[in-house]
């Protein structure tokens, strides 16, 4: 029996929703957990579905394949964001405005990284579920910690934070080449804006994305775009964009996972210069994609973002705006 690498001890399952659960071999799966079990016939990939759970915890988990128990320890059923895009979301705590002696330990918020094509994530899938500590949050996604900082405090509820993120990732790489091939959005790799090797089509989606199917959350946070900026690219966002959302759902099996899609600041060295109108383009396809599709929210960052780097290093604020959004989907 081989579990998918993001089922571990300390791990956030979402609550009030059908939970997949995952991983490959042969025989029957049992998977026992909160006094509810559910069980499948497995040759090769596999999903176990259980019902439906309240908020609550700490539970164990025990999936069993043949004559094989792994037991899981410390497991919640709470609210699971996926966080999604480029380096924004990467960006961590010890780079931030946040005053570090008011870092929090919190055993209810929790946070698991997907493993990136780039070396230097300090936390990898071999760390599982990190623990909310103060002497590691640092190393925390900004966004990822003050959202479920944020989301905890408001609903007393277990917070689990799932970081699929690249920087400088193009929105083409976190979609399967065939989304792309023969439509009018695909511009060859060596003619776009970032030509990062995780660039390629597909790179991402195979190589972090794919790795989460079917894994069941609560909504998406959507943060991305600046890697898209050359017009050409721009002119093309809102299509890709409702492509992605469309896949990602149907690869997610849930057909309405919310979407929060951040729109991009007003990063003024590129408002000054000759990628100006394609920027502006992104961003108004960001507000677009909420007005025409069911259950995605735009949430706006240039108000409360500066506008003197391309990572703006105050992220509380629009960490905050994020929440109060999660909270009324």
């Amino acid at each position: 029996m081989e579990l998918n690498q993001i089922f571990r001890s300390h791990m956030v399952l979402q609550a009030n929703k059908p939970v997949n659960i995952f991983g490959k071999g042969e025989g029957t799966v049992k998977v026992e957990i909160n006094g509810k079990t559910s069980e499948t016939m497995a040759k090769g990939d596999w999903v176990v579905t259980l019902p439906p759970s309240d908020y609550s915890g700490p539970h164990i988990m025990k999936i069993t394949m043949n004559e094989e128990t792994v037991a899981l320890h410390d497991i919640y059923f709470g609210d699971v964001i996926l966080l999604a895009g480029q380096s924004n979301l990467q960006f961590r705590m010890n780079a931030s405005t946040y005053n570090e002696s008011l870092y929090k330990s919190n055993n209810l918020t929790r946070f698991y990284c997907s493993e990136r094509p780039e070396e230097g994530e300090h936390f990898t899938p071999e760390d599982g579920w990190v623990v909310c500590d103060a002497e590691t949050v640092g190393w925390w996604s900004a966004v990822g910690y003050h959202l479920a900082d944020f989301l905890n405090e408001e609903t007393n509820h277990a917070i689990g934070i799932v970081g699929c993120y690249q920087g400088g990732s193009s929105i083409q790489g976190w979609l399967p080449h065939e989304s792309l091939a023969n439509t009018p959005a695909y511009i060859p790799f060596e003619n776009r804006c970032s030509k990062y090797p995780w660039n390629e089509d597909g790179f991402n989606y195979n190589f972090m994305f794919k790795k989460l199917i079917p894994f069941t959350f609560k909504a998406v946070v959507w943060y991305q775009g600046e890697s898209n900026r050359r017009i050409d690219e721009a002119e093309n966002y809102y299509f890709m964009l409702t492509t992605l959302i469309d896949l990602w759902r149907k690869n997610l099996k849930d057909l309405t996972l919310p979407f929060i899609v951040i729109q991009i600041h007003k990063y003024a060295a590129v408002l000054a210069g000759k990628d100006s109108e394609g920027w502006q383009t992104v961003q108004a396809a960001q507000v677009k994609i909420a007005e025409t599709m069911e259950n995605v929210y735009c949430v706006k960052s240039a108000d409360v973002c500066e506008d003197n780097d391309i990572h703006p290093p105050t992220k509380i604020h629009l960490s905050k705006r994020i929440a109060e959004k999660l909270l009324e989907v």
